[in-house]
């Protein structure tokens, strides 16, 4: 099987090949295909991460190893293909499952209103929809894994319409797959009706827009921009009540995004976000009838601050999540340190991370982490 694919990949890059440079003779509107590759490799040391929990972990491992495919059929029809092979070799696990992670066709009609269909990032944070070739930090704040009703890697199949009005105005508004009808033994059918999930966001740009398909995390002195923002994710009668009735899942959001240049080494990064996230409750185990809110249900907020010095730059974050189930709280701050030797093409990211989980927020109960990534884009 895994013959099958490398002869199926190395003929995918030979089409390509072939294709892009029929397309560099040709006018700019001519169909054409871009291959790139995204290689970042971590080396990441956890306190109390050994096997016995009382010293040094270690691990050396791939994060992210995608293979990029973007281009047009024509100046209307614009297509994005990516595959992902994530923490690969992490926990020594070297079986880590090759997929594809988005695929969608955008038809670009006009600035003020586009369709893409496929595998989409869902629209619902500034953050969640950065691309992760851009991020302003190690790795992204992580408080919508597990939390949104269904996702893959924060992805879900549908059709979104978005656009920028006025330079101004930013929306997205999509219908996506969510959560298909299920029965679960013992309790009330989800979805019962198989409807649809709605997700959106609605933004305000104050300086540039940002017209690309994925937003940045930095723009390395390219753009000036500062964007506040507000998101929602809803599917009916997807979640269940305490009572154990079907009820709506709800999630809302509201974000702050800006990039400033202030001279032509100087740069200010940064981002803040607020996420609530209804996701209901579960049966409680070992029981019949009763339930208890699930892990994903509550409040969190996160941000960001980066100062760029030329091609240096210290980040301060963290992230704090307030579970309404007890025991899956989660807070971490974290201190980055970027060196853009080769902008967003090649850099290195070293940070320190102070990992906290459980009930409530101890600081006394963290563990340290320190991670030094690499990242090659070409």
């Amino acid at each position: 099987m895994r013959k099958l694919i490398g002869v199926f990949v190395a003929g995918l890059f030979t089409v390509a090949m072939l294709a892009a440079g029929t397309a560099n003779a040709q006018d700019k509107d001519a169909p054409n295909i871009k291959v790139r590759f995204l290689l970042q490799s971590q080396v990441q040391m956890t306190e109390n991460g050994n096997p016995d929990g009382d010293g040094l972990g270690t691990e050396f491992f791939l994060r992210r190893a995608r293979i990029i495919l973007a281009g047009n059929i024509n100046k209307l029809v614009h297509f994005f293909v990516e595959t992902d092979n994530p923490n690969m070799g992490k926990n020594g696990d070297w079986g880590k499952a090759f997929f594809i992670q988005d695929a969608f066709v955008d038809f670009q009609f006009m600035p003020e209103f586009n369709v893409a269909a496929g595998m989409i990032l869902l629209p619902f944070t500034h953050h969640n929809r950065q691309s992760a070739t851009s991020l302003n930090s190690v790795d992204y704040h992580n408080l919508f894994s597990s939390r949104f009703i269904k996702d893959f890697v924060w992805r879900d199949a549908g059709i979104e319409v978005r656009g920028i009005v006025a330079n101004m105005l930013d929306y997205h508004l999509g219908i996506f797959n969510g959560l298909r009808g299920a029965k679960v033994d013992g309790m009330e059918t989800l979805n019962p009706n198989d409807l649809p999930r709605i997700a959106g966001r609605l933004a305000l740009n104050i300086f540039e827009p940002e017209t690309g398909f994925f937003y940045g995390g930095t723009y390395l002195g390219k753009k000036k921009v500062l964007q506040f923002g507000a998101g929602f994710d809803m599917q009916p009668d997807s979640i269940l009540s305490e009572s154990g009735t079907t009820s709506m899942y709800t999630a809302v959001s509201a974000d702050a995004f800006w990039n400033i240049p202030l001279d032509d080494k100087m740069e200010l990064t940064g981002q803040v976000a607020f996420v609530w996230y209804n996701r209901g409750h579960e049966l409680t185990a070992g029981t019949v009838g009763t339930f208890t809110p699930h892990a994903g249900t509550g409040m969190g907020v996160y941000g960001d601050l980066g100062f760029r010095y030329d091609v240096y730059q210290p980040t301060l974050g963290g992230e704090w999540f307030n579970s309404d189930k007890e025991g899956a709280d989660l807070a971490n701050l974290r201190a980055d340190f970027l060196w853009w030797f080769n902008g967003h093409s090649a850099n290195l990211k070293l940070e320190y991370a102070y990992l906290i989980a459980g009930e409530g927020i101890d600081f006394g109960d963290g563990a340290s982490q320190v991670t030094l990534q690499s990242q090659f884009l070409f």
